[in-house]
């Protein structure tokens, strides 16, 4: 997929889900985490779905409070949210009781961050993975092979959907097809249904 296609995709599942009517927010409940999605900018933002993003009222009692000045949000005094690893917090643009949305660092890594979302005294941390523009997230064996510095039996998402590398032993760069009806799954590590 190119990165208009991937645009295309994100700005559909985001509509999708904020289409979605996600379970009320429960008064006083605690915070939750859904989903988190990336939408390709400039700016790069990223929603995150989930409960109890509601601040109003709450005082902050988190023992455990950072230093982060509470203007780096755009969205109120007590809503916080921030990456792991980096200073200060994002930039809210928007948000309810079900979502929210942050603008990213324009240089932001590719990687794995720890995204805490505060609120008041609650607060939920979630695993999240960035693929900034221009990266690959599929290979080919012919043009960008993915198995030269990888550990024999790594698996990765081939350009075909239907189909993933193996990085063999002996061979090398394998293509290796799934049944009729499947299509690989990178985090699942198998192929699953179309």
């Amino acid at each position: 997929m190119n990165i208009q296609q991937k645009t295309a995709v994100a700005a559909i599942a985001l509509l999708a889900v904020l289409a979605i009517s996600p379970p009320p927010a429960e008064a006083g409940g605690r915070l939750r985490i859904d989903q988190v999605f990336t939408e390709l900018g400039p700016p790069d933002e990223i929603l995150i779905v989930g409960r109890n993003f509601d601040c109003g009222g709450d005082s902050d009692s988190d023992s455990d409070s950072d230093s982060d000045s509470d203007s780096d949000s755009g969205a109120g005094p007590e809503l916080k949210v921030k990456l792991a690893g980096l200073p200060g917090t994002l930039t809210v643009v928007e948000s309810s009781a079900t979502h929210i949305i942050a603008v990213l660092p324009a240089d932001l890594a590719a990687g794995d961050y720890g995204l805490t979302v505060r609120c008041g005294g609650k607060r939920d941390t979630f695993d999240w993975t960035f693929t900034p523009p221009g990266c690959t997230d599929c290979f080919t064996c012919a043009d960008n092979d993915p198995c030269a510095d990888a550990a024999p039996n790594s698996l990765f998402p081939h350009c075909d959907p239907q189909a993933y590398i193996r990085c063999d032993i002996f061979v090398g760069c394998r293509i290796m097809d799934c049944l009729k009806g499947l299509k690989w799954d990178q985090d699942f590590q198998t192929c699953i249904p179309i």
